[in-house]
């Protein structure tokens, strides 16, 4: 046993256990209905007989719904299930087994008794049962064995993202975390346990419960909560001198930015999390719609998303222009899986070099310009002056003087709040 603990069990293993445990069951059915072993040689013939058919038609059961194939070290509801999907089966097979075939076909004189065969369907659900749930808790009591300096934190949200990370800390003893609580402003889950762990209370007295239980960090797992709550709780929390951070929120993990449960320490955006604002894209169909547009640095975050707005707005074609080989590649991918039908063009060029850009609009002749393509790190910037102007300010004088000299419609500078009363050279540069 000591090396199964080690070693983990097997499918084999419960295959063995199991042809030890359901003629058990069975057997134990005919004591509980008998009151004993003294059942007659007419019942023990019964009994016989029906051991023997029903153990087969049992594992062929077991294997049909694929019990063998399932690592119960990670068991789940949906395991449970068919768990309990089987014992329906099961037991519906050898109620008509033992309560009508044998007989039937003359293998045994009196049918098996009814009640043998409610207290045998009852005992093989238990049998088939409660070794792979054991299987569970042996696993899950292993990863919980922390060390003595796993650091006690408590969990802000006891909701499905909560309930998640809680699961990756338990599975992890590596991580050096020991779950303390749950805080949740959800008064119907107050002074209840969540997936075992006890929600301790609301997040206001989140400070006073991490003195309370000794808790030296708070994660937040709250990715839908607005900027105000975890403000609040930030404070509450940087107040009592305990760490904070946070899970990566639903949009950074479907963007693949994040690994879902990478934590990560809280930032400006989590604090001002708000509703986001609505843009009517409709009013922009005039400058999109069956039009040639062109987007420069197409390649980088604020282009790349203009480029996916503008494709669905139905342009005539896309022509995506940005220095960045890798970039422009990806976006161009991404566009021509979500949007085949529109004509999208790649072209590697710098709006530092005036020759490329009239090249380009010489031959593609956009109606609609989108300069995106500017250096924005602010302290990059700082020790890059010269960089700085040359791609931020004559970058955008040439793409101006070549849209104008080929009598673009329309040419949307993409700016930024820094180029109002600027005070960093990036500003500056978007300013001029």
């Amino acid at each position: 046993m000591g090396r199964l603990l080690r070693n983990g069990f097997r499918n084999r293993h419960i295959l063995l256990l199991d042809l030890v445990l359901l003629p058990l069951a069975t057997l134990l059915a005919f004591v509980v209905r008998f009151e004993g072993l003294d059942w007659g040689p007419v019942y023990g013939h019964i009994a016989l007989v029906y051991l023997v058919a029903s153990l087969p038609l049992k594992l062929i059961l077991l294997l049909s719904f694929g019990l063998y194939r399932r690592l119960w070290r990670f068991a789940g509801i949906a395991d449970l299930e068919v768990i309990v999907f089987f014992a329906g089966v099961s037991g519906l097979a050898c109620f008509v087994l033992g309560g009508m075939l044998l007989q039937e076909v003359g293998l045994i004189e009196l049918r098996v008794p009814i009640s043998v065969l409610i207290v045998d369907g009852m005992l093989t659900a238990g049998v088939v049962a409660l070794p792979r749930l054991l299987i569970r808790s042996m696993s899950l009591h292993k990863s919980l064995r922390l060390d003595v300096d796993a650091r006690p934190v408590l969990i802000a949200g006891a909701g499905a993202a909560g309930v998640m990370l809680l699961r990756q800390i338990q599975v992890s003893p590596s991580l050096g975390l020991e779950p303390v609580g749950f805080v949740d402003d959800d008064l119907a889950k107050q002074n209840h346990r969540v997936s075992g762990l006890p929600v301790l209370g609301t997040l206001k007295r989140t400070a006073a419960i991490c003195r309370e239980t000794g808790a030296e960090e708070v994660i937040i797992a709250m990715p839908t909560a607005p900027g105000n709550v975890v403000r609040e709780l930030v404070r509450a929390t940087a107040e009592a001198g305990v760490k904070t951070r946070t899970l990566p929120g639903i949009s950074d993990i479907l963007s693949g930015r994040f690994d879902p449960f990478a934590l990560r320490p809280v930032e400006i955006q989590d604090l001002l999390r708000r509703e986001p604002v609505k843009i009517d894209l409709q009013q922009l169909q005039g400058l999109v719609t069956d039009r040639t547009v062109l987007v420069t640095g197409a390649g980088g975050s604020i282009g790349s998303e203009l480029c996916r707005q503008v494709s669905g707005l139905e342009p005539q074609r896309l022509v995506l222009l940005g220095h960045g080989e890798n970039s422009i590649f990806g976006i161009q991918q991404e566009l021509a899986r979500h949007f085949p039908h529109i004509p999208i063009h790649a072209v590697i060029a710098d709006v530092k070099n005036g020759a490329q850009i009239a090249r380009t609009f010489e031959r593609f002749h956009p109606t609609s310009v989108f300069h995106a393509a500017a250096h924005k790190h602010v302290p990059l910037m700082e020790d890059n002056l010269a960089e700085a102007v040359l791609n931020n300010v004559l970058g955008t004088r040439n793409v101006v003087e070549v849209a104008s000299e080929h009598r673009v419609d329309h040419l949307v500078l993409i700016s930024t709040d820094k180029a109002v009363r600027p005070t960093s050279v990036m500003g500056a540069t978007k300013r001029v």
